[in-house]
């Protein structure tokens, strides 16, 4: 069997993959947008990577924007958002293509909503209700599958805020087994939209991150 060699440090992997795009003919640009924007950009930019056609209209008027709020009142909350309601209003909501969530209530330590979303691959983005705020999760993959995890992590401190924008990596034992995971928060009190996009964009960066960085990364290769 021939030798492996020394496995390529996270840097190295990164550099690797960013090669692999330049050859792809995709560039690296970078763009300075309301903070409130980046998840939008986010699933814009990973849209035209897919091959999507985007199409941009202008932006909408106060007026138009205050309707909306009259005509929709779920998409401005007064008191904070429990499991139970998140889980009515994204099965209502028309802010989703038909199929893109699935969703579904567990009860452990407290009550947790799953949101299978389908659009990446059934990944499961988890999200809790804390007091004021919303905490979302999902699960990547075992640290123990990482190579170098330590580089990794290391890495990860220095440049999640480029890779991960609005969510961060994390550390969270499940059954006895330690997983590396993503993570963020929003307040309890977030229009149904924010909540939307927060669960896109924390499956967006899971995938994305698993294409960079994970330890079976060469499944994405082209």
């Amino acid at each position: 069997m021939p030798s492996r060699g020394r496995p390529k440090d996270p840097k190295s992997r990164l550099a690797d993959h960013r090669k692999r795009l330049a050859q792809q003919g995709l560039k690296r640009v970078e763009a300075v947008v309301p903070a409130d924007k980046v998840p939008l950009l986010q699933m814009l930019a990973s849209a035209i990577r897919n091959g999507s056609f985007i199409s941009v209209g202008p932006p909408a008027s106060t007026s138009a924007y205050l309707k909306i709020e009259r005509e929709n009142p779920m998409q401005v909350v007064s008191t904070p958002w429990t499991v139970e309601a998140l889980k009515a209003a994204l099965e209502e909501t028309d802010l989703l293509a038909p199929g893109e969530f699935a969703t579904a209530i567990s009860e452990g330590a407290g009550k947790v909503l799953e949101v299978e979303v389908n659009g990446a691959g059934g990944l499961i983005v988890f999200l809790a209700v804390e007091g004021e705020q919303i905490i979302t999760t999902t699960i990547l993959w075992p640290r123990a599958d990482q190579e170098d995890p330590n580089s990794f992590e290391a890495m990860m401190l220095r440049s999640h805020k480029v890779l991960m924008p609005l969510c961060a990596l994390g550390i969270d034992t499940v059954d006895g087994e330690e997983y590396y995971e993503l993570f963020g928060a929003m307040s309890a009190r977030s229009a149904l939209s924010s909540v939307v996009t927060e669960i896109r964009t924390i499956a967006n960066n899971a995938l994305e991150l698993a294409k960079e960085l994970g330890p079976n990364n060469k499944d994405f290769a082209a």
